[in-house]
């Protein structure tokens, strides 16, 4: 096995592939005949000899001289072995010097003697940084073409060592040699007397081996599994650590974990090793069957890689067209390949000058910059100054190399803010609630909380989270069930189950589940969530004080024996679905607050386990009492329709503010503060202004189903979609009101400056102005806000909900 794998990168035509083929001629590395097969071939062409010969494979690449595609070779000297990546200089071709770099643990830098550091040396030098290559050395060239000059030689150094020190590369040494006579590549020659340093095999032996070597953590990526007979044979390469038999290995990102049974290899090929060592390829049979595909990662179960949708990386970018903000590609880190959209972008380098730019929306090529990409499906990675070979990655634009890349340290991924400039809605903000959380608390008698109940499908979600509310609404605690299959019916109606679209039923569900902790609401959520970044997130969101996480588990054979909706037989009759735990990945929670098997424990007793956990988090709350079981009230929705400006939002939060001071649950859904999140990815077209309005209708109908009270200010401008909302909710639970101003007021009122903007021609499809606002044909209240105070509204609005039967009179009344 390779000791030390180096790429030998450089300027087009500085001698790399020559440096390379007499380095394997003078190790008596090559097969026997190499040598005079390419002599023979340089006289049929009439060309003189020329070692780069042995490398150069390709014919285009014999005819032009210039070495086009990646080659590797291996050789053996003295106690070591080497594989040597011989990477192409020609600028057209550093895509692919980038490919064989990242394989890399460290490298030879080529500069002609003759015509010393170019553009191109600057640029290699710091992709070789930007890749986290830090054994590096100096091989100045083609000595012989300026008589072995000393001055010649200190004249280069002098030029060269500034640049890579400023990109803290320290090279073992500056080595003259011509590579063509072999001079100083084996052995010091007399043709340099006054260079006394190491030669070029004395550098590559001083070279540490790789980062990771077998002291680092496992890591096996997946290549594929095979399966010939009763054994399922996982195969990859070992890329960092040593394994032997009955090791314990952790399968990212499902998190599973079995022993390594049987290290295979192919019929008729020596016996395998029971100890494999770094960069070994490996088959091996677990203890136990478990779902693993290609792109998976088996690890040290004490060292565990990164798992996150989210990366922050160094790119350097390749590409004819920018890397832009917001644009799909595809990164392909080891074996596995995910779509990724550019998030962010930090910063942006010009490679030659070094200069920094920050603000950029894109990065051209040839220029290198910080980008947090965002995955439809979990990475598992190592950051690259601990684990190079899982750190480092390609981008690819369709099947064009792009970019490539290194993974920052893991901190860095998660000091960023998870929601920083997602709103794809411009000229909105957040509206600050006047009732706080305090005042939430006061008034219900406890605080807020999450419950994320999370586990495969038919380990008993539901069922638990019914049993939940139950006992905490005898409790007297305001709760609300967020259940994935209700989810379905409405807020996510446009969801399939995918892993994409898994993880983005998770998002939407976080966001709810926030909105209603807000609102002062015990959220019990029962949803699979397989991706442990997605419960993160929800997490994140709600605060870790608020959160709490429930594992739920149970072995296969009473999933199948359960099976409420048919998915495992269905499996076995070979019908294609994906389930997650069975074929389709789901990561267990490393650290859940509570993990219940719930083939073992009653559901009354898991309950009671959650009810320990959760309830003093919540904080005075009474036992249960005859009293709470009366019928709880109605729940209703008041519906605030009308042009921006109009007043909506300064009518909407003092009635929330009226109603719960008369101790009702109530929900206020904003229009600009549902698209900051739940909205996030929705512009102003007619499509999206009706999937915004619709999700708020589903959210409110759920908090009325729950006989919770959800006020919503938002535009609505079209009829069809607010009757189509009417029906979601109710017709007898809904109540529309039109914040009738008049468009001339609402422009000279302008807050956000968006009337403005609009008539300026600066922003396109804005109601009331280039889209029209089709006004209610048959309101159930209009109020003015041209002659009347927000009071006198709210007064008015309360009085009709109170004729309606909605709303008991208040004891003032």
């Amino acid at each position: 096995m390779p000791g030390l794998a180096f790429v030998v990168v450089g300027h087009v035509d500085h001698g790399k592939s020559t440096l390379v083929g007499r380095l394997l001629a003078d190790t008596g590395s090559l097969q026997p005949g190499r040598i005079e097969k390419a002599r023979r071939i340089c006289e049929e062409r009439r060309r003189p000899f020329e070692y780069a010969f042995l490398l150069d494979a390709l014919e285009e690449e014999q005819l032009q001289g210039v070495t086009i595609d990646m080659t590797e070779a291996r050789f053996h000297w003295r106690d070591r072995d080497y594989l040597v990546i011989d990477a192409p200089g020609h600028q057209e071709f550093v895509r692919n010097m980038i490919t064989g770099a990242a394989h890399a643990d460290a490298a030879l830098l080529l500069v002609d003697a003759k015509e010393g550091v170019q553009e191109q040396s600057c640029r290699h030098a710091y992709l070789l940084s930007f890749l986290g290559i830090k054994h590096v050395a100096v091989v100045v060239s083609k000595m012989d073409l300026v008589d072995w000059s000393q001055t010649a030689f200190n004249r280069l150094v002098d030029d060269y060592a500034p640049v890579l020190a400023r990109l803290k590369l320290h090279p073992l040494g500056f080595i003259p040699v011509s590579a063509k006579e072999g001079d100083n590549l084996i052995s010091r020659s007399a043709c340099s007397p006054w260079y006394q340093g190491p030669s070029v095999v004395e550098v590559l032996g001083a070279f540490p081996r790789g980062a990771e070597g077998a002291a680092g953590p496992v890591r096996i990526p997946v290549q594929d599994v095979y399966k010939f007979d009763e054994r399922r044979i996982i195969v990859g390469r070992l890329e960092s650590g040593r394994l032997q038999l009955n090791d314990e290995v952790q399968v990212w990102p499902s998190g599973q974990r079995a022993r390594v049974s049987s290290c295979e290899g192919w019929p008729g090929t020596a016996a395998t090793p029971s100890v494999l060592e770094t960069r070994q390829p490996v088959g091996l049979v677990l203890d136990r069957p478990l779902f693993i595909q290609r792109g998976d990662v088996l690890a040290d179960p004490g060292s565990p890689p990164q798992v996150s949708s989210l990366v922050a990386a160094n790119v350097f970018w390749l590409g004819r067209t920018p890397l832009v903000l917001g644009h799909e590609y595809k990164l392909k880190l080891t074996t596995a390949e995910r779509t990724v959209d550019v998030f962010s972008i930090a910063r942006v380098m010009d490679v030659a000058s070094m200069h920094v730019e920050h603000g950029r929306s894109q990065i051209r090529q040839h220029e290198a910059g910080e980008v947090v990409f965002r995955a439809t499906r979990p990475l598992v990675f190592d950051p690259a100054a601990d684990v190079p070979n899982t750190g480092r990655f390609v981008i690819l634009d369709g099947y064009e190399v792009v970019g490539g890349g290194i993974i920052l340290e893991a901190e860095e991924v998660y000091r960023r803010s998870y929601r920083d400039g997602l709103p794809k809605s411009i000229g909105i903000s957040p509206i600050q609630a006047e009732v706080t959380s305090a005042h939430r608390v006061v008034a219900y008698g406890h605080k807020s909380h999450v419950i994320w109940l999370t586990g495969v499908p038919g380990v008993g979600k539901s069922t638990l989270a019914r049993y939940l509310e139950g006992e905490l609404f005898q409790r007297q605690v305001k709760t609300f069930v967020l259940d994935g299959e209700n989810l379905r019916f409405g807020l996510s109606a446009d969801l399939g189950f995918t892993d994409a679209d898994r993880s983005e039923q998770a998002r939407r569900a976080g966001e709810v589940a926030r909105l209603f902790q807000l609102a002062g609401l015990v959220v019990i959520v029962a949803l699979v969530s397989p991706f442990g970044a997605d419960r993160q997130y929800a997490r994140t969101l709600v605060g870790d004080e608020n959160f709490t996480l429930i594992h739920l588990d149970a072995p296969l054979t009473i999933l199948r024996e359960r099976d409420p909706h048919g998915l495992y037989s269905r499996v076995a009759g070979g019908a294609n679905l994906a389930v997650p735990g069975l074929n389709s990945p789901y990561e267990a929670p490393l650290t859940p607050t509570l993990h219940i098997d719930t083939g073992g424990e009653s559901v009354e007793r898991a309950g009671a386990r959650i009810l320990e956990l959760v309830l003093p988090k919540l904080a005075g709350i009474p036992a249960p009492s005859a009293a709470s079981s009366r019928a709880p009230e109605r729940g209703f929705c008041v519906w605030l329709t009308g042009l921006s400006g109009a007043g909506k939002s300064t009518i909407a939060e003092v009635v929330r503010a009226r109603l719960t001071a008369r101790g009702r649950e109530v929900t206020l859904l904003d229009g600009d503060v549902v698209r900051t999140h739940l909205s996030q990815g929705l512009g102003f077209s007619r499509a999206d202004r009706d999937t915004n309005v619709r999700r708020i209708a589903f959210v409110a109908a759920e908090v009325v189903r729950h006989g919770g009270i959800a006020v919503c200010a938002v535009v609505s401008p079209y009829e069809a979609t607010r009757e189509e909302c009417r029906s979601m909710i109710g017709t007898d639970r809904f109540v529309l009101v039109h914040v009738s101003t008049p468009l001339a007021v609402c422009e000279q009122r302008d807050p956000k400056g968006m009337y403005a903007r609009a008539r300026r021609g600066e922003i396109r499809d804005f109601t009331g102005i280039d889209d029209p606002y089709e006004p209610p044909a048959a309101p159930d209240l209009v109020l003015t806000t041209t002659d009347s105070t927000p009071d006198a509204n709210v007064q008015m609005t309360l009085a009709y909900l109170e004729r309606r039967g909605l709303l008991s009179p208040s004891r003032e009344s």
